[in-house]
């Protein structure tokens, strides 16, 4: 991942991550925790279903990630 990723937080609303995507002509995005660390992530398939718009993303999100530290 580059440096100036694109992340949103557990508590955004879907209709607002849904909106960075679309901006952003991104089909994932990454969920950040409280720390910094990787919470999460949601893709366009997560949201293709029918979802309230104000419920937070938290619902959908994929929790269960990895990550590989870089230094």
């Amino acid at each position: 991942m580059t440096e100036n990723t694109l992340t949103a937080q557990p508590h955004h609303s879907i209709a607002h991550v849904r909106k960075l995507m679309e901006t952003n002509h991104i089909h994932a995005i990454p969920i950040e925790g409280p720390r910094g660390d990787a919470a999460g992530i949601v893709s366009a398939k997560d949201l293709a279903a029918d979802h309230k718009e104000n419920s937070p993303v938290s619902r959908v999100m994929t929790e269960r990630v990895y990550t590989i530290p870089t230094r």
